[in-house]
Order: C-alpha cells, then structure tokens, then sequence
C-alpha cells in the first residue's frame, strides 16, 4: 500500500508540474514562459473579476449579456452523482441557471435554474434576438446517452422562463459541441447565425419556417495561413467560443483552443490537456480573416483555482462578451479549470493595438 502512494505522489508531481518562477500566475505548462506570452500578457493586463454564485460553488463557463443597468450571467453547475443511463456511466448531472448581476458584477438575485427537460445541459452560450433571450447548449440523446446534439432555447429575459427547446439543425458528428452563435442587425431585420467550425470557418444562418428552424445558407472561408498554422502547431485548432461581436467594424472572435501533452510515467502514457483562449477578427461581412492576437490570453491568477473534475486538464473556456462603447471596455467571461468564473475587463484600444495582422 505504501509503495503505491509513493508511486502516486511521483506521478502527480511529473504528470502535473506547477510553475512559478516569480510570474503573478500558475504555468501548468513551459509554452505560457515564453518571454512573448508575458509580455503580452504583463502589457493587456486585465482587471480580473472573480464571481461566486451563492450556494453553488463551482459553477462555471458563464454566458454574459447586458440586461438594463447590468447583466444577466447564465452558467453550468455540475451535481455529483455517479449513476448508469442507458448503460453509459455518468458521473454528474449538468444544470444551467442564471442571475443577475448590477453594473459592478454583484450577484443581485436568487439563482434559478432553467426547465430544459434534461439534466444533462452543458455550456451555454446566449445572444439577444429581438426581444428574446437565445440560448445554445450541448446535452446528450436521450436515446443515445453517447451522442451529444446541440440545441437552442428561447428565453423571456424578464422573467427568466424557457419558452420553448429545439434541437439544431445540422449535426454531422456523434458529439456536437461548442457552436458559438450571433446576431447580426441590418436594416432594421435581425438575423441569426453561428459558427459550426473555426478552422474552416464556417458561418451557418438559420432561418424559421413555420414551426421549425433549419438552415438558409452557409460559407465557408479556411483560415490556413502561416500564422494560424503557427498557432495551431503551439496552441492545438481554434474552437468554438464568445459569441461573435462587432467593435469597430471588424468581428472579434474569442475562441478557445487545447494542445495535449503525452508523458511517459513508468511506463503508462498519461496526458495533460491545456486550455486556452485566443483571439481573431474578420471583415464585417465575415469573408476574411484580418487580424489575431499572436498569444494566448492569459491574467493574474489564471490557473490557479482548484481542478476538482480532472487533475489532467487546466482550461481557461471564454463563453460570454459585452462591449461597452461609451467606456471603451471589453468584458470577457471565461471558465476556469471546470469549476470557476472569471470575467476580464480589457482596455479596447490596448486589446486592438495587440493584434497582428493575418498572413495570406
């Protein structure tokens, strides 16, 4: 017994290395000391405001959207349950509630949860269309407890009820995550949209017909130039993330991204995932990419909270963005390590002054 717990504790301390090195934030992994991420990150430095949703502690991957004077926050809460569906094991349940916040980002209401007839909910993001509240999330089939299908849930904004669940259109996989949709508002007509896939960037609009939304169009526009090359080669493939905003003109995309390092402990395999956000932007009618962030976003504190769900994966996952125009502000809500919420208030103007522009 002795010699196991010898063995257990040599492992966690190869498997999952913790760096200082006099940096203001845990590394969990040798790529974040490069003297370009500090200083990138040493330059944007945002104020980092962490969130605690009274009586639910570990929620997580908040969804952020503007409501009057200040904002409704929606995220994920996991209950421990180990239990078999289907003859899958599972080893939680997966809600998603909200409340509201004031315009300093106090928590100011009682939590509630969202009837969505399942509880496995994972990961939701939100948008504002007209005058409803949209929501995406992933949840599994009900038949299939393996398969996971992305759906949309219209939501009053006032009072907080779910009016109706659908199921999206346009699954191709078994395991549907991470879609990240937006709203585009031109002459006086909004429209739906989303991003199934970042690498190929592909932009889907939807569009109701009678009782059921389906798919009016889709484009396509890779963005395989030698930079993002670059970044994926260091970071792991952009992936779904923020909802798309417009600032300036230009669409800013805040995804996320996982590299995985395999490393050899007497002789198992064991890999570490690494989380990370990112940034690019695009034309105002999404046909080219213009510019990106050339490192990961990283801030005081990042990766320090407690990774209870898997001590092999440390995850920053950007799920929410606000612009305040008047004050030239960017808040960005982000997941931290399955179990945090975090929101970072960026300075537009030192953001933007960061970004690069695509290689062609």
């Amino acid at each position: 017994m002795r010699i196991k717990y010898i063995v257990h504790l040599l492992f966690l301390s190869v498997s999952f290395p913790l760096i200082s090195l006099g940096v203001d934030f845990l590394v969990p992994h040798k790529n974040f000391l490069n003297p370009k991420v500090i200083e990138q990150k040493d330059f944007l430095k945002p104020e980092v405001i962490s969130i605690d949703i009274p009586g639910f502690p570990g929620a997580y991957n908040p969804a952020l959207i503007e409501h009057f004077e200040g904002y409704l926050l929606f995220f994920r809460y996991d209950v421990p349950l180990e239990h078999i569906y289907k003859k899958t094991k599972f080893k939680y349940m997966s809600y998603i509630g909200f409340v509201y916040l004031d315009c300093d980002f106090k928590v100011d209401s009682e939590v509630k949860f969202l009837n969505l007839n399942n509880p496995y909910c994972e990961d939701p993001r939100v948008v504002r269309f007209g005058d409803k509240i949209v929501m995406f999330f992933n949840t599994i089939e009900r038949l299939d407890p393996t398969s996971r299908s992305m759906k949309m849930a219209l939501i009053d904004p006032d009072t907080g009820e779910v009016e109706y669940v659908c199921k999206l259109p346009g699954k191709r996989k078994n395991l549907e995550k991470n879609w990240t949709p937006f709203v585009r508002n031109e002459g006086g007509k909004s429209s739906l949209f989303f991003v199934y896939d970042y690498q190929n960037l592909e932009v889907v609009e939807l569009t109701k017909i009678d009782s059921d939304w389906q798919i009016l169009s889709t484009k396509t526009n890779p963005l395989f130039g030698p930079d993002y090359l670059d970044w994926k080669e260091k970071w792991g493939p952009y992936r779904g993330g923020a909802p798309l905003i417009e600032i300036d003109n230009e669409i800013f995309c805040f995804s996320h991204s996982c590299f995985i390092e395999t490393l050899n402990v007497w002789g198992t395999d064991r890999r570490n995932y690494y989380y990370n956000a990112g940034l690019f932007t695009l034309s105002s009618d999404f046909s080219t990419p213009l510019k990106l962030l050339p490192n990961p976003i990283l801030y005081e504190g990042a990766y320090d909270s407690p990774r209870k769900r898997a001590p092999n994966k440390w995850v920053i996952y950007p799920t929410g963005v606000v612009y305040k125009p008047q004050t030239g502000k960017i808040y960005l809500s982000l997941g931290e390590n399955d179990g945090k919420i975090r929101i970072l208030e960026f300075d537009k103007d030192r953001l933007i002054s960061q970004l690069t522009p695509f290689q062609k």
